[in-house]
C-alpha cells in the first residue's frame, strides 16, 4: 500500500472515531433533557422564571405579530410602551428562532435549549482536538463543559439567549486556531458567521467575553510564536495577509450584526440595565466562600432554587460546577498536565497527498525538539491556569477592595452586572485545563518519564484526603440539630419570619447539606478506588477499562447535576399562580391599563400575549425615565418600583391606569385573585389647550400637585417642556374639542380628533427616540408631554393624526445587514468558483 494510500485510510478512521465520540455527545445530551422532555408531557412548563416570565410570552408575542403581518419594533404592553426589537434579548432576527413559529413554544423552549447544548458540546470537543488532546480527554472537556452548573443553573433559570450565545464560544476558537495554524480565509468566514450568531442570539455579555478569549489567544499566539522563533531567519508569525483578512472579518461581523448592534445600544444608553444601572445593585450578586465551595459540593446551599443561603440573590449565577474530577485535575493542572505527550495522537503531520486536519492538531502545546514547528507554547497551562484565580477574584465582586475601581474603569465590566458570572470563565478554563491534566496523569504517559512522575501518586493522595475530609464533614452535618444556631440562622438568613417556618427550612437546608456531602463523598470513594486500582494495574487492558470506568463516574457526576437543578412549572401551578384567570381577563376592555400586585416574575407579563396594557412590567431594559417617574412617589429602587406593589398614588391617574389585577393566599392557604378598579384615570388619549411649560427637572413635582385635581374641571391639563408647543395658546377647551376615535396596533397610531383652535394632542404612550407623528399627511415634531408620555400639536378642525414608531437606527442597521449578507454571498460564490 501506497504513503498516500495509508494516509488516507488513516484519516478515514480518524474520522469515524471523532464521529462516534459527536454522536455519543448527541445522545447525552438527550439524555440529560429527559427530564423536560418528561415534563413536556405532564403539560408542564420546561424551564423556571425567566423561561416563562419573559422568553416565553417574549416568542409568543412575536409569533402574534408575525401571523398579523407585522414585525414588532414596539411592546405597547409593557411600561406604558417599549421598544420590543431593540431589546437584544428578544432575538427576534435570530435564524434557530425560527423553531418558535413552527411548534408550541414550551416544545420549541425544549429544541432551543437541546440544540444550543449539543452545539456547545460538539464545539467544546472540536476545540479541545484543536488543542492536541486526545479523543478521550476531548470527550471529557465536551462533556464537563456541557453539563456545568453554569449551563445548568443558567438554563433551568430561564436564560434562554445567555444558554444559545455561549454555544458559539468554543466554535470561535475553534476557527482562530485553525486561521492562525494554516491561513485559511475559509476560517476566518467561519469566525465571521459565528460571530454574527452569537451577536443575533441576544446576550451581548457573552460576546464581550467571547471577544476577550480570543483577544487573548491571538496575544498568546503572537508571544509563543515569535518566542520560538527568536532564533529562526523566518519571522513571520501571523499568516500572511493576516491584516487584511482580520479587516474584512471586522467590517463582515460590523455590518452582519448592524441591525441588532445599533438598535440596542440606543436602548441600552437609555435602560436602567445599562448605563443607569446603580453601583449598589451592579454589585449585588457578589460571590463569596460559598461560591468557591459549591466547586465541590454544589448543592450544599439549596442548590438553585429560591431557599438557599448562598448568594442573597440568584444562587444560579454563581453554579459553576464541572465535576469533581475535573476542578482537581484544573487546580492541579501545573503539575499533573507537566508530562502532557503529543506524540501519540496530538502531532498530525501532514502526510504525503494530505494535510493534516484542522480539529486534531495540536495549536498551543509542547514542542519536543523533533515536533511540528506548529506548536509554539512550552504548555497552555501556563496561559490558561492564571485565568482560574483572576475569574474567582472577579467574581467575588464587592467582597474584594479592587472590583469597585475595576468596575468603574473598565466599561465591559458593567455589562456583566452579577460579579458571580465570572465564573462561567472560570469553569470554561477549568474544562480545558482538566483535558491537559488528564491526558498528562492518566492517558497519555510518555513511557521514558513514568518512572520519573509522581502525578498519578499525588492525584489519588489528594482524592484519598478529599474522601477523609468529607467524610469528616458527613459526621460533623449529621451530628447537628436542626435547631442549632448553625441552620437556624441561615434560615433567619432566609427572611423565615415565623418560628415554625425558620424550623422548617432549618430542617431543609440540613438536609440539603447532609445530600450533597453524601453525594460528594461517594464519588470521591468511587474515584479513589478506581485510581488505586490504575495505579496498580500493569496490564494496559485493565487500565483502560478503569479509565473508561473513571469517565463514567464523571458522566453520572455531571448528569446528575444536571437532573437536580431541573426547575419546571407543573400545570397545576400555572394554572393557579401563573396564567391569569380567564373570568378577568375577559373584562379587559381597548383603552384600559392595568397594573399588578404582588404577582410572581412568572406571572407578570402574561399579559402580552393577551394583548393587554400594563403600567407596570418584567423587563430588564425598561427605561430610565419610566423608573425615574415611580420614583416621584414610591421612593424605591427600580426593582421594587417595577415589579411590586405600586401605591394609590394621585400620579397613576396621569397614566391612564384603571385596574389593578391582585394576586394572594388567604389566611387558610388559598390563593385568591382579585381585579380591583382605579377611579380618576385620565383618557388614554385627549385634546389640552392648559399647558403648563415648566423645566424637565420640576414636571414631575408639579405633575403630581395637578393630578391631586379634577381633570375636567383643570381644563385638560398637560406638563410640557419650557420651550414645547409655543404655536397653541390657551383658550379654554370647548364642547367640540375632542378625540373622535383612535386606533393601534403594535407599531403606529392612528388617531382623529377635532379642535376648534390649535392644540395639543396627548397619547398617555410612553415617549421615545424613533417615534414619528405626521398630522394630515404632514410630518411634525412628536414632543414629551406629561413627562413620560408623547404629544403632537394639531391645528384647529378635524385633523387625521398618525404616529409612527420606525427608529433609525433599525431602518440603518437593516440596511447595512443587508449590505453584510451580499458582501458574505458574494464572497462565498466567489471561493466556490474557486474550487
Amino acid at each position: 500500500m501506497s504513503e498516500i494510500d495509508k494516509g488516507s485510510s488513516s484519516t478515514v478512521v480518524k474520522a469515524y472515531r471523532d464521529k462516534r465520540v459527536l454522536w455519543s455527545l448527541i445522545l447525552i445530551c438527550i439524555l440529560a433533557y429527559s427530564p423536560s422532555i418528561q415534563h413536556l408531557r405532564e403539560g408542564a412548563w420546561p424551564f423556571g422564571e425567566d423561561a416563562m416570565a419573559a422568553f416565553g410570552v417574549w416568542r409568543e408575542f412575536t409569533r402574534n405579530a408575525f401571523s398579523q403581518g407585522l414585525l414588532p419594533l414596539w411592546n405597547p404592553h409593557l411600561f406604558c410602551g417599549m421598544p420590543f426589537l431593540s431589546n437584544g434579548q428578544t432575538s427576534i432576527l435570530y435564524p434557530p428562532n425560527l423553531i418558535y413559529w413552527i411548534v408550541p413554544v414550551p416544545v420549541a423552549l425544549v429544541f432551543d435549549a437541546l440544540g444550543h447544548n449539543i452545539l456547545l458540546a460538539c464545539g467544546a470537543y472540536a476545540l479541545a482536538r484543536a488543542l492536541g488532546l486526545s479523543r478521550t480527554a476531548s470527550w471529557l472537556v465536551a462533556v464537563s463543559l456541557s453539563l456545568s452548573g453554569t449551563v445548568s443553573g443558567h438554563l433551568f433559570n430561564g436564560h434562554m439567549t445567555w444558554h444559545a450565545a455561549r454555544a458559539y464560544l468554543p466554535w470561535e476558537l475553534w476557527a482562530l486556531l485553525g486561521y492562525l495554524r494554516r491561513g485559511h480565509r475559509s476560517y476566518i468566514y467561519s469566525l465571521t458567521i459565528f460571530f454574527a450568531l452569537q451577536v443575533a442570539s441576544g446576550y451581548p455579555p457573552l460576546v464581550v467575553l467571547s471577544v476577550g478569549w480570543c483577544s487573548g489567544l491571538v496575544f498568546a499566539w503572537i508571544v509563543a510564536k515569535t518566542w520560538v522563533r527568536r532564533k529562526q531567519t523566518t519571522r513571520l508569525v501571523l499568516p500572511a495577509g493576516w491584516l487584511s483578512h482580520v479587516a474584512v472579518a471586522i467590517v463582515l461581523i460590523f455590518l452582519l450584526a448592524a441591525v441588532h448592534l445599533l438598535p440596542l445600544r440606543e436602548v441600552s444608553s437609555l435602560a436602567v440595565h445599562g448605563h443607569g444601572l446603580p453601583y449598589e445593585l451592579a454589585v449585588a450578586g457578589s460571590g463569596n466562600w460559598h461560591s468557591l465551595l459549591r466547586f465541590v459540593l454544589p448543592d450544599f446551599f439549596g442548590n438553585n432554587s429560591l431557599q438557599q443561603w448562598s448568594l442573597l440573590i440568584g444562587a444560579h449565577e454563581e453554579a459553576a460546577y464541572c465535576g469533581l474530577l475535573v476542578t482537581i485535575l484544573a487546580v492541579g493542572a501545573p503539575i499533573f498536565a507537566r508530562c502532557y505527550d503529543f506524540s501519540k495522537e496530538g502531532i498530525n503531520a501532514a502526510q504525503p497527498g494530505r494535510e493534516a486536519a484542522v480539529t486534531i492538531e495540536p495549536a498551543l502545546a509542547i514542542e519536543p525538539a523533533q515536533a511540528s514547528s506548529q506548536l509554539i507554547l512550552p504548555t497552555p497551562v501556563l496561559w490558561l491556569w492564571p485565568l482560574l484565580p483572576l475569574t474567582a477574584l472577579l467574581a467575588m465582586g464587592d467582597n474584594t477592595a479592587v472590583y469597585p475601581w475595576l468596575l468603574h474603569h473598565v466599561p465591559p465590566l458593567r455589562m456583566m452586572r452579577i460579579p458571580a458570572r465570572w465564573l462561567e470563565t472560570c469553569c470554561f478554563t477549568a474544562t480545558l485545563l482538566a483535558g491537559f491534566s488528564f491526558d498528562g496523569c492518566l492517558h497519555r504517559i510518555r513511557k521514558e518519564q513514568e518512572d520519573k512522575t509522581h502525578s498519578r501518586l499525588i492525584l489519588l493522595l489528594i482524592f484519598v484526603g478529599l474522601t477523609v475530609a468529607l467524610l469528616g464533614l458527613r459526621l460533623f452535618l449529621a451530628s447537628s440539630s436542626a435547631r442549632s444556631y448553625l441552620w437556624m440562622h441561615t434560615a433567619q438568613w432566609n427572611e423565615q419570619r415565623p418560628l415554625a417556618a425558620q424550623i422548617a427550612t432549618a430542617r431543609w437546608f440540613r438536609s440539603m447539606a447532609l445530600h450533597s456531602t453524601a453525594t460528594a463523598l461517594r464519588l470521591a470513594i468511587g474515584m479513589t478506588f478506581l485510581l488505586l486500582i490504575w495505579q496498580r494495574s500493569s496490564n494496559p487492558f485493565s487500565r483502560r477499562l478503569t479509565e473508561k470506568l473513571l469517565l463514567g463516574v464523571v458522566l453520572i457526576d455531571m448528569i446528575g447535576l444536571f437532573w437536580r437543578s431541573d426547575k419546571f412549572l407543573s400545570a397545576q401551578t400555572l394554572n393557579q399562580i401563573v396564567l391569569w384567570p380567564p373570568r378577568f381577563t375577559q373584562l379587559y376592555r381597548r383603552g384600559e391599563r392595568w397594573d399588578t400586585n404582588q404577582l410572581s416574575l412568572e406571572s407578570m407579563n402574561q399579559a402580552m400575549p393577551l394583548n393587554i396594557d400594563l403600567f407596570n412590567g418584567y423587563d430588564t431594559m425598561g427605561s430610565r425615565r419610566f423608573f425615574s417617574f415611580i420614583r416621584t412617589f414610591e421612593g424605591q429602587s427600580f426593582w421594587a418600583a417595577a415589579y411590586e406593589k405600586h401605591s394609590d398614588s394621585p400620579l397613576l391617574r396621569v397614566t391612564g391606569l384603571t385596574h389593578t389585577l391582585d394576586f394572594e393566599t388567604d389566611p387558610n392557604g388559598k390563593e385568591v385573585w382579585n381585579l380591583f378598579s382605579y377611579k380618576g384615570a385620565w383618557p388614554r388619549v385627549y385634546l389640552s389647550r392648559h399647558l403648563l411649560r415648566v423645566p424637565e427637572e420640576k414636571q414631575l413635582k408639579v405633575l403630581s400637585m395637578v393630578a391631586t385635581g379634577s381633570f375636567k374641571e383643570q381644563g385638560q391639563p398637560a406638563v410640557v417642556a419650557a420651550t414645547a408647543f409655543h404655536n397653541v395658546g390657551s383658550a379654554p377647551l370647548q364642547t367640540t374639542d375632542r378625540v373622535v376615535q383612535w386606533s393601534r396596533n403594535l407599531n403606529e397610531m392612528q388617531i382623529q380628533a377635532q379642535a376648534s383652535a390649535p392644540s395639543v394632542l396627548v397619547q398617555s404612550e410612553a415617549w421615545y427616540p424613533g417615534w414619528r407623528a405626521w398630522v394630515n399627511g404632514q410630518s411634525v415634531p412628536l414632543e414629551q408631554a406629561n413627562f413620560l408620555f408623547r404629544g403632537v400639536a394639531v391645528p384647529a378642525g378635524v385633523s387625521s393624526v398618525r404616529v409612527v414608531y420606525e427608529p433609525v437606527t433599525y431602518r440603518f442597521g437593516l440596511f447595512l445587514s443587508l449590505c453584510g449578507l451580499s458582501a458574505l454571498g458574494g464572497i462565498v460564490m466567489v471561493q466556490r468558483r474557486k474550487f
